[in-house]
């Protein structure tokens, strides 16, 4: 754990998002009434008793929204880069006018980060905008959870109430995005004149 602690992409993107999502869960069961048998006064004690079972269960959170999260940045990968193939034809200079905000943070960040172009600031950045977008898909996956597992009528204002929450998590994500497509555009930039000054040397 306290390695885990000290590398800022998982802390960013797994752990922060994970303790949000059940800090997020464990609440809204204190606002349902009529819970199922397997969640009842004493089995919840017993999981906030256990340091482990707690721990387990954030886990099982921020992996399941890392597995969604990352299923979606490959959707978005694979699209981009099949529109790129098409537009191959193309001049270098037009091609690099029309990228679009997803295809740099999808596509060029992984070029920057194998090649060691992006800083700590750039990967805080980049993080906090994963981290905006996990806490998003963890809202999505609770909304399933209460609607399909507790019950839509039994768990009506909860859900409702993040319903509410949701888009508020999403204009910080779009507005994260901008930060983060700033932030590597610059990377960018940065690698392009050291390759310019070492073809000039």
């Amino acid at each position: 754990m306290e390695s885990i602690s000290k590398n800022l992409w998982l802390l960013l993107t797994l752990v922060i998002p994970g303790l949000f999502t059940y800090g997020l869960w464990r609440l809204s069961l204190f606002f349902i009434t009529e819970l199922p048998e397997s969640l009842t006064p004493k089995t919840l004690e017993q999981i906030d008793a256990s340091n482990m079972t707690t721990t387990c269960i954030i886990f099982a959170f921020a992996l399941m929204q890392q597995a969604v999260a990352i299923a979606i940045e490959a959707v978005i990968y694979y699209f981009l880069n099949k529109d790129s193939k098409k537009k191959s034809a193309r001049s270098k200079k037009e091609f690099k006018d029309e990228k679009s905000m997803l295809k740099t943070l999808f596509c060029e960040r992984f070029v920057l980060a194998s090649k060691g172009q992006l800083n700590e600031q750039a990967e805080r950045i980049v993080g906090n905008f994963f981290l905006s977008m996990n806490v998003s898909i963890g809202i999505c996956l609770l909304i399933a959870y209460f609607a399909g597992y507790i019950g839509f009528e039994k768990s009506q204002s909860v859900i409702i109430g993040l319903i509410v929450l949701l888009p508020a998590a999403l204009v910080t994500t779009y507005f994260r995005m901008i930060t983060a497509e700033k932030i590597i555009t610059e990377c960018g930039r940065a690698l392009a004149a050291q390759d310019q000054t070492k073809k000039a040397e």
